[in-house]
């Protein structure tokens, strides 16, 4: 696998509900106005200050919704030669 002798993979799905993913929305309508990935998205031309305060939006309303819910799936390789 791309060279390496070993290797692992060590799958994780995070399911966030209620008051989890209200939280999870309150701060990423946040970040999207103050932190790197906001100013990285208007350095590359992705977005403009209007778009991201409308992300922002977005995510306090998703977040006050009767039943926010978000899933994502992430993985870790760790490899040894």
């Amino acid at each position: 696998a791309a060279g390496f002798a070993e290797y692992e993979l060590h799958p994780n799905v995070v399911l966030l509900e209620a008051e989890d993913a209200r939280i999870w929305g309150e701060a990423w309508s946040q970040r999207i106005l103050h932190s790197s990935v906001a100013s990285q998205a208007i350095e590359y031309g992705l977005a403009d200050r209007s778009g991201l305060e409308r992300l922002s939006r977005a995510w306090l309303r998703w977040s006050a919704s009767e039943h926010p819910l978000f899933l994502f799936a992430q993985i870790a390789a760790v490899a040894a030669k």
